[in-house]
């Protein structure tokens, strides 16, 4: 039996719900998820959605409980209406959301706007600000994908330090031990840093993936989550998991298309996915939305019978 094969054999999350998944004319529909988090204090589900530029908040049962709107936020480069890329949410269930301009927009717990923070220190250039999310002791990195750099705030905004990085940080997660990982487009690949920006491990994609586009990524205590989203092989769409020095262990779903973002829950048993179906649509996993998944525990019995 091989690694993988044992991971799985001892690990597997189902399908557990799933909603603003079908079509439909009123606001709750997800109609091009672009990131999402949950909040840590009550497990609300934040999602950056592209097209309607909102930032939509549902309950973990899918209702919709407001959204953060972006119709008036203008790219600074084409004076279009931004779009919102990506959300982390403080302790204090404060918004801070990152979208085509240089600022990073932050709203109150009501969902109502309240400031903005300058994270590029290329502000009169266009920027591209995309991952963000809080260290342990409350800081906020902010990923800057054309200039690849990663920008380190304090809550009140105040930049601290800004460091280069090696490939894009379209999205970030922290693990437990407070090292950065950086999913990237461009190239391909997943790094984690440390948190003045060196790398410390460099994630090679599984050996059964032919074509790796690494997306939205989390932590539990346990592992690191990453999608995969190349929809050129649309059978190696999936939820892959890591060990915080790298190595690769095996399948949490693949149950999902187009995965965009990834949060899970500390102790691995809730794993939530935005999807965003763009032209590969895959029989019986459904296109857009949020999945909720929970983690089965197999016993002994079990994982004898699977070896």
């Amino acid at each position: 039996m091989t690694y993988s094969e044992d991971f799985n054999a001892k690990h597997s999350w189902v399908l557990a719900a799933q909603f603003a998944h079908e079509k439909s004319e009123d606001a709750t529909y997800l109609d091009g998820a672009q990131s999402l988090t949950t909040n840590p204090a009550n497990g609300d589900i934040a999602v950056a959605d592209w097209f309607s530029r909102k930032v939509k908040v549902y309950d973990a049962a899918g209702k919709l409980l407001g959204s953060l709107n972006f119709d008036t936020f203008e790219n600074l480069q084409t004076g279009r209406i931004s779009h919102p890329r990506d959300v982390a949410i403080s302790s204090n269930g404060t918004f801070y959301i990152t979208n085509e301009t240089p600022l990073v927009q932050v709203f109150n717990s009501s969902y109502n706007f309240s400031h903005s923070i300058e994270s590029s220190h290329l502000a009169a250039d266009y920027s591209r600000l995309s991952g963000i999310v809080f260290t342990k002791n409350g800081q906020l990195l902010v990923g800057e994908c054309r200039h690849k750099s990663i920008s380190v705030h304090s809550q009140d905004g105040t930049r601290l330090d800004t460091f280069t990085v090696e490939v894009t940080p379209r999205y970030l997660a922290m693990t437990p031990q407070d090292t950065i990982v950086v999913s990237s487009w461009e190239p391909h690949t997943m790094q984690i840093l440390s948190l003045t920006g060196d790398v410390l491990h460099t994630l090679q994609p599984p050996k059964s993936v032919t074509k790796w586009r690494p997306t939205g990524v989390s932590c539990s205590d346990d592992f690191i989550f990453v999608g995969n989203d190349d929809s050129s092989v649309p059978d190696e769409y999936g939820i892959y998991c890591y060990t915080f020095s790298g190595e690769y262990l095996g399948v949490a779903t693949k149950d999902v298309v187009n995965p965009t973002g990834v949060s899970v829950s500390r102790d691995s048993n809730t794993l939530v996915v935005s999807q965003w179906e763009r032209g590969n649509p895959v029989a019986g996993r459904g296109l857009h939305g949020v999945k909720i998944f929970t983690k089965k525990t197999l016993d002994d019995t079990e994982t004898i019978q699977n070896a």
